[in-house]
């Protein structure tokens, strides 16, 4: 049943009320886009549809109709690649600040890829993205920048891959910030 719903009907009536919303490009492809969908995932032959979609044709395009429909922060989890992120203008920082009690100002009107961190070793990717955006909003709810939380998030996903479940290859927000200090390696 769910496949038959009018999902973009559905996400342009909740957007104006989601502060937040965190799809992967799969998810919102379906939703939004189809029978794009589809096309990238002929033009994928099999392979992760990650590896063929184009950041300004694919994905960015996504970003904008979300905001455009009123979410205040979209961020696109894009698999093993990284996270897309767009902001909505000063009205959302200002609500951000003021909900949260820390300055949020450089969250207004931001836009661009986070990329994801290279692991050690890759086991398995059950979890890595919702660990990717639970990481993500308590780094952002514990007041760090955008471009922290960007990398807090990206960094825990790729923690999470090191392991076969879920939980033990999580780390602390320290321990990921002194590997990101180092030079953690990002994907290319």
């Amino acid at each position: 049943e769910a496949g038959c719903a009018d999902w973009e009907r559905i996400i342009r009536d909740v957007l104006p009320y989601t502060d937040f919303f965190l799809p992967s490009v799969e998810e919102l492809l379906m939703m939004l886009d189809r029978e794009k969908y589809h096309r990238i995932l002929e033009r994928s032959g099999g392979r992760d549809i990650t590896e063929v979609l184009s950041l300004e044709e694919d994905v960015k395009p996504l970003a904008e109709r979300c905001i455009a429909m009123g979410a205040g922060c979209v961020l696109i989890k894009c698999g093993a690649p990284g996270l897309f992120y767009k902001t909505a203008g000063e009205t959302f920082a200002e609500m951000l600040t003021q909900r949260l009690g820390h300055d949020c100002g450089d969250w207004a009107g931001a836009e661009g890829f986070e990329k994801s961190y290279v692991p050690g070793k890759l086991r398995s990717g059950v979890g890595a993205g919702d660990t990717t955006i639970a990481a993500f909003l308590s780094a952002m709810l514990a007041g760090y920048p955008l471009r922290r939380c960007l990398q807090l998030a990206t960094a825990t996903g790729a923690s999470c891959v090191e392991t076969y479940d879920v939980l033990s290859g999580l780390k602390c927000f320290a321990e990921l910030e002194q590997r990101i200090d180092k030079g953690w390696e990002k994907n290319k």
